[in-house]
């Protein structure tokens, strides 16, 4: 009967560790599926803010357009506000 009893025990003990195993390997499925979303709302986000950027860059070209248009029309102004003066 001791044997038997060793066995036994053995045995529980196998399906106890293979419990603990598939319960640790389910905390690492579902960490590794939360580290996916996560990784996933990052690269999302990382879009975002270079389409921002973009963005920001193009009206940044636009407004120094702008800008040069404005002081070309100042000049103009300058100069015909000299003709008046003489």
């Amino acid at each position: 009967m001791g044997l038997i009893q060793e066995a036994l025990a053995a045995l529980t003990e196998i399906r106890e560790s293979a419990e603990n195993s598939l319960r640790l390997s389910d905390g690492i499925q579902l960490a590794t599926r939360e580290q996916a979303s996560a990784a996933a709302a990052i690269a999302g986000s990382v879009e975002d803010i270079a389409r921002r950027a973009e963005d920001s860059a193009m009206a940044v070209t636009g407004i120094a357009d702008t800008s040069r248009g404005l002081a070309e029309v100042s000049s103009a102004l300058d100069a015909a506000l000299a003709r008046v003066k003489v």
